[in-house]
């Protein structure tokens, strides 16, 4: 029993189903909630305490200046790949609608037990795209995810030499690329949620197609002399049904006619009609002992 647990709490943690429904916060950053001893204490330690080195201190600051442009290049590509995961999901669902009619008519012949795996599957794959998208609707709360930049005040506010702007900007550099990067590791693993979801959704449709078009093997499709014989079938109780109709209303003039001559005449057509009538029927009932054969 623990094992069955520690698998579905894996499971769970893979595909992130407990932070599915989890309102996403914008934390302080692990640089400053680290513990004491390790490296994010250490290196909010060595922003609190920057000075400036000459000759140093400018290659400090063109250094965390490029991993700073990394993180801005690392949070558009996230948002753009997540994007693609909608788009995806969304065109699967169009596609879904145009060819679900097919599938019906596809698996119409099929036994109850295809049809039911069919729909299990479809159903799986059907809340696996949901899922995907959303887990990437999640990046789209701009109030959620609250990125640093450096204010003009802050610029101004460096300090009276040139030493001080540059410890300055280090130390707000130092800060905001550390905030940010926290900020982007949130919307990586909405990325890696969702994408994982989609794919999962992408092999259950592929299973699902598998699965119909492998029981369309041991289904017998009708031959062309069948598919006549049913039109002609088709055909034949069209014409019993209008000789019917006929026939009543014959039977009801005859009995409605005062006239003699008149009832005769309708007699005499009724008799006629009834012969034709008995015809077909009788080839109708001979067509169908045919196709039961």
């Amino acid at each position: 029993m623990t094992n069955f647990s520690d698998t579905m709490a894996s499971i769970a943690d893979f595909y992130g189903i407990n932070d599915l429904f989890k309102r996403p916060t914008n934390q302080p950053s692990s640089i400053l909630t680290s513990p004491p001893n390790s490296r994010g204490a250490t290196l909010e330690g060595l922003r609190l305490n920057y000075r400036y080195t000459q000759n140093v201190s400018e290659e400090h600051l063109k250094t965390i200046q490029e991993l700073v442009s990394d993180e801005d290049s690392r949070h558009s590509s996230i948002e753009t790949k997540i994007s693609n995961v909608v788009t995806q999901a969304g065109l699967v669902f169009s596609i879904t609608a145009v060819i679900a009619p097919f599938f019906n008519d596809t698996i119409n012949g099929q036994s109850l037990g295809v049809k039911i795996l069919v729909l299990f599957f479809f159903v799986l794959a059907f809340l696996a795209y949901v899922v995907s998208i959303l887990f990437a609707t999640q990046i789209f709360g701009v109030n959620k995810f609250i990125y640093i930049k450096t204010s003009p005040a802050s610029v101004i506010d460096s300090g009276a030499t040139y030493e001080d702007v540059i410890s300055k900007r280090v130390r707000d550099l130092i800060f905001q690329h550390g905030e940010n990067k926290v900020v982007n590791n949130k919307k990586a693993s909405i990325l890696i949620y969702a994408n994982r979801w989609f794919v999962s959704g992408f092999v259950l449709s592929g299973l699902l197609t598998g699965i119909i078009t492998v029981s369309l093997v041991f289904v017998d499709k009708p031959n062309e002399r069948e598919k006549e014989l049913v039109q002609l079938l088709k055909s034949l109780d069209i014409r019993l049904h209008n000789a019917e109709s006929i026939l009543t209303q014959q039977q009801f003039m005859a009995l409605a006619a005062q006239d003699s001559v008149t009832g005769r005449n309708i007699k005499r057509i009724f008799q006629s009609n009834k012969a034709t009538f008995d015809s077909i029927r009788h080839e109708f009932v001979k067509l169908k002992t045919q196709i039961r054969k």
